[in-house]
């Protein structure tokens, strides 16, 4: 496959458990399983593409700001099967089906994003981050929003 621009599939599943230090700084374990659906058919080639990659990361954050809501800046390192590109299919160049492209296995990068409490024990975030996978090399960046809950 020739360097370039590709998607890495639009579904994530990212459970995170996490531990707040203090009111500036957390650190979390995450899981990240990402699932990428099989399109085209017909190619003649034994095997098939894989159909999404499994990773476990450990994530550090530092928060800025008072009050519901804060910036904050991450940083991901951690690995695992990394992370996966596809190549959607072709027709016309003979690729009949999508396949994909790993990156990793060891996948580390940075992150930034924003989040809200709206009360002691829920809040939303939003963060964007750019994810590296080393020896196989490849980068993704991907957004991601989702709810937290503390106890």
């Amino acid at each position: 496959v020739d360097a370039g621009f590709s998607p890495a599939g639009l579904l994530q599943i990212t459970p995170e458990l996490g531990w707040q230090i203090d009111d500036d700084y957390a650190v979390s374990l995450q899981l990240r399983q990402q699932i990428i659906p099989e399109s085209g058919s017909g190619d003649d080639v034994s095997g098939t593409p894989a159909h999404g990659a499994l990773a476990v990361f450990a994530r550090g954050y530092r928060f800025f700001g008072d009050g519901n809501a804060q910036l904050f800046l991450s940083g991901t390192v951690g690995g695992g099967e990394g992370f996966r590109l596809v190549i959607p299919p072709h027709p016309d160049q003979g690729v009949l089906r999508n396949d994909t492209v790993r990156g990793g296995p060891i996948v580390l990068g940075p992150g930034a994003g924003f989040l809200y409490q709206f009360g002691s024990h829920f809040a939303w975030m939003l963060e964007a981050r750019l994810l590296a996978g080393v020896p196989d090399l490849a980068a993704v960046a991907e957004v991601a929003t989702g709810a937290q809950a503390s106890f």
